[in-house]
């Protein structure tokens, strides 16, 4: 309430103090809340070693909007060592907790070998099963991910296909 207004006037820096009073009761959704603040300088001056430590705490608790924010910062270095395997694991636990978005990443990390082999039959199935999750965030493009990733996919299996086609008469036309 005291982030967006709603009934009082919007309050960032006391939204702040209120959160950490939660955090320090260790309720989840309270250490989610505020390593956002830090981590955007929202309310409290930005500071990403406590967004990450409080995003952490959050994870033993198994938040996984958390475990989704941490696995982004690992995967693009944001205040920690890029690190593409930790990322994918923090995706992976957040998908066994069907979070649509951390299984939509992890459709990309099989599309790109980002902490794992590239695997695109893998890759279709993580963005299939996003798409079936009904999630605003990612329903839609992890559709479209499926659908284009499978069209490419069989588009190359066909060229390769018409490749050994022409090596094999080649092949018996010298023999």
């Amino acid at each position: 309430m005291l982030m967006e207004g709603r009934g009082v006037p919007p309050s960032p820096v006391e939204a702040a103090v209120h959160l950490q009073l939660a955090a320090d009761n260790r309720v989840p959704q309270a250490m989610h809340a505020l390593a956002l603040l830090y981590e955007y300088g929202s309310g409290v001056p930005q500071d990403l070693e406590k967004a990450i430590a409080l995003y952490e705490q959050a994870v033993e608790l198994h938040q996984a909007e958390s475990m989704f924010n941490l696995a982004l910062m690992y995967a693009s270095g944001r205040g920690v060592p890029l690190n593409y395997i930790a990322g994918r694991a923090l995706f992976e636990k957040a998908a066994q907790l069907e979070h649509a978005p951390s299984v939509y990443y992890i459709g990309v990390f099989k599309t790109y070998g980002y902490g794992c082999d590239v695997n695109y039959e893998q890759a279709i199935h993580w963005f299939e099963r996003a798409a079936h999750m009904d999630d605003s965030r990612v329903s839609r493009k992890a559709h479209e991910a499926a659908t284009e990733l499978r069209v490419l996919l069989e588009r190359a299996y066909k060229e390769n296909e018409e490749r050994l086609t022409v090596y094999r008469r080649r092949a018996m036309d010298e023999h």
